[in-house]
This record gives C-alpha cells, structure tokens and sequence, in this order.
C-alpha cells in the first residue's frame, strides 16, 4: 500500500448564535483552485419545531453550533476527495 499524501486545504467555518437566531458557515479552499462553501440560519421558532432542547435561547447552545460547523466543514471536504483513500485526519 502507498503512503499516505496530504493535501494542502485551507478551511475555516465558525457559528454564531444570539436568543433568537442562529447560524454557521464555512469553507474549504483546494490546492487546484476550487473551493467548497455552506451556510446556514435558523431562527428560534425554527429550531424550536425541531429540536425540543433548544428552549427560549438559542445563545445557550453555542458550542453546538460551533461543533456542526466543523461537522459540516468535514463531510464538505470528504464529499470532494477521491474515494478509495485513506481516512480524514
């Protein structure tokens, strides 16, 4: 089996979050030139239809929100990898 290659990715994603809204967003930037993106906002009456935890504030719950970004940054740049390799470190 080859060793493992890297590949240079300059990423960032980052969430936000006050009592009634939420949101995060992020991006992913390849050595060939292409890029990935995603953005997302949720209001609290939204969240509250889906999510009975969130409650009456949405603030509270900032470390998951920043947490789903870098989720959501990690399934954006594997979506863009060649499959058959190895795992995403």
């Amino acid at each position: 089996m080859p060793p493992a290659s890297f590949l240079q990715i300059t990423a960032t994603a980052d969430a936000m979050a006050s009592q009634s809204m939420a949101g995060f967003e992020g991006a992913a930037f390849f050595p060939d030139g292409t890029c990935v993106w995603f953005q997302f906002q949720i209001t609290l009456a939204q969240a509250n239809e889906h999510w009975h935890w969130v409650g009456s504030d949405m603030q509270k719950h900032i470390a998951a929100w920043e947490l789903l970004a870098q989720f959501v940054l990690t399934v954006c740049i594997e979506s863009r990898l060649p499959r058959g390799r190895g795992p995403v470190a």
